[in-house]
């Protein structure tokens, strides 16, 4: 009787549960299965001037149904900004949100800039999911997802998809990432064998993705400062934000900003942290093509 009970039980269990639908960001959206809310959110302690990819793309899904669902963002996809003038962020990882009825899932993920004409994403920027990548695009960030690649070096991969960059724009610290990212951006903008290897030989006379790093060390003397942190020319206008009125602890913030021309142009340039309760701290720069 005992196994008896026990099976039935079990039977009981299995039929009881709601097995999770699988569906994808279009047909869950398209179906109002779901509500989203991306916001642009700094994370890492060291950023590009440019703020144009990180690891700080907040995505929030809400289950909307009654139903148990699994959604799926794929690597290429397209988050659009809710600001026409900022740029449009692509994602190079698979994402998959477990949603049980009415639940939420937060989960940051990697984005990257894909117009390079565009602005780079403030503090608290909000985002939509509208659209896909184009193909090459997509080819690209599936690439990238397949072999765990980040950084300045596929940032500047996608601008040669999205923007016509020069192939030997590509370049990193790691040679062989330079090298498979040459090899694969230029088969997909039909470049000739020989425009790749010159690609290889330029690229390999760059030691990494910046032309200068730049540290600042700045002394915070109460939990309550905020700070900010921007890039400007030599007539003082702001060119770029890179860090906008975020709390930090008391003590000495370091933070290290790699800049290159290929974001800022060329000239001269004023870094300035400017604090709620501190002295300006500034550095100055010069950039050439």
């Amino acid at each position: 009787m005992k196994i008896i009970h026990f099976i039935l039980t079990c039977f009981i269990i299995l039929l009881c549960t709601k097995a999770a639908t699988s569906v994808n960001i279009n047909q869950a959206l398209k179906q109002k299965l779901i509500q989203s809310e991306i916001f642009w959110k700094h994370r890492a302690p060291e950023e590009t001037t440019s703020l144009r990819h990180g690891n700080n793309l907040l995505v929030k899904l809400t289950n909307l149904s009654g139903k148990n669902i699994v959604v799926e963002i794929p690597a290429g996809f397209m988050f659009t900004a809710a600001d026409s003038t900022k740029q449009n962020m692509l994602i190079t990882e698979n994402m998959q949100f477990d949603l049980l009825p009415l639940a939420s899932e937060s989960k940051f993920t990697q984005g990257y800039c894909c117009e390079a004409t565009d602005g780079s994403p403030d503090e608290g920027d909000a985002y939509k999911i509208k659209k896909q990548a184009t193909a090459q695009l997509q080819q690209l960030a599936e690439f990238i997802s397949k072999n765990n690649f980040e950084g300045y070096a596929v940032q500047r991969a996608i601008w040669c998809v999205s923007n016509k960059y020069d192939l030997d724009d590509i370049n990193s610290e790691d040679t062989s990432l330079t090298h498979k990212l040459i090899d694969f951006t230029g088969g997909l903008m039909n470049c000739s064998p020989h425009q790749i290897a010159q690609a290889h030989t330029k690229s390999q006379k760059q030691s990494n993705g910046f032309e200068k790093t730049i540290t600042l060390e700045i002394p915070i003397k109460s939990n309550t400062t905020e700070v900010w942190i921007v890039i400007q020319n030599i007539n003082n206008n702001s060119l770029q934000t890179v860090m906008k009125k975020q709390r930090v602890e008391k003590g000495i913030l370091k933070m290290t900003f790699g800049v290159s021309s290929i974001d800022l142009g060329s000239g001269n340039f004023i870094i300035r942290a400017y604090s709620t309760d501190s002295p300006v701290v500034e550095k100055k720069f010069k950039l050439d093509v």
